[in-house]
C-alpha cells in the first residue's frame, strides 16, 4: 500500500478516538473527503482520501479492498453535528454498508435489517461505551 502521500489524521485507534480526531473538520463544515475504516489489526483508522488537487490517494483502493464497509465522508456531511451525533451517523452508515453487502449477497437479510433499523432508533439512548463496543 504507498502512503507516501497519505495524509493521515491519526495512527489505529477505537471508534471514539478516530471520531475526536475529526470533529475539527465537523465543526467547520470542512468539504474535504475522509474515510472511515477499520485497519488489519480490527482498529479503526480515519485519512482524508484527495490531495489538495482532488487526486484520490492510491491507498483508498486497498482500504476499500481490505474493508468493504469503509464510510467516506465529509466534515459537512456531519451537519456540524455534536459528537454523539457524528459517532451514531458514522456507525449507522457503516451498518448500512453492511447491510447492503450482505443484502446483494442473500445472507439473512431480514436479521440484519433488524438490527440497522434497531441501532438507527436507539443509537442516541446508547452509552459511549456500548457505541465503541458495537463498532
Amino acid at each position: 500500500m504507498d502512503m507516501s502521500h497519505k495524509r493521515k489524521i491519526g495512527d489505529t485507534m477505537d471508534f471514539s478516538a478516530a471520531v475526536q480526531k475529526i470533529m475539527t473538520d465537523v465543526e467547520n463544515g470542512n468539504t474535504e473527503p475522509l474515510i472511515l475504516h477499520l485497519t488489519q489489526d480490527r482498529g479503526w483508522q480515519c485519512d482524508y482520501t484527495q490531495n489538495q488537487y482532488g487526486e484520490i490517494f492510491e491507498f483508498v483502493e486497498d482500504v476499500l479492498q481490505q474493508d468493504p464497509f469503509a464510510v467516506q465522508f465529509t466534515g459537512s456531511d456531519m451537519a456540524r453535528g455534536s459528537f454523539p451525533h457524528v459517532c451514531d451517523k458514522l456507525l449507522g452508515l457503516r451498518l448500512n454498508n453492511e447491510y447492503n453487502s450482505m443484502y446483494a449477497t442473500s445472507a439473512d437479510k431480514e436479521m440484519l435489517a433488524t438490527l440497522v433499523h434497531f441501532f438507527e432508533e436507539n443509537a442516541g439512548a446508547l452509552t459511549q461505551d456500548a457505541t465503541d463496543y458495537l463498532s
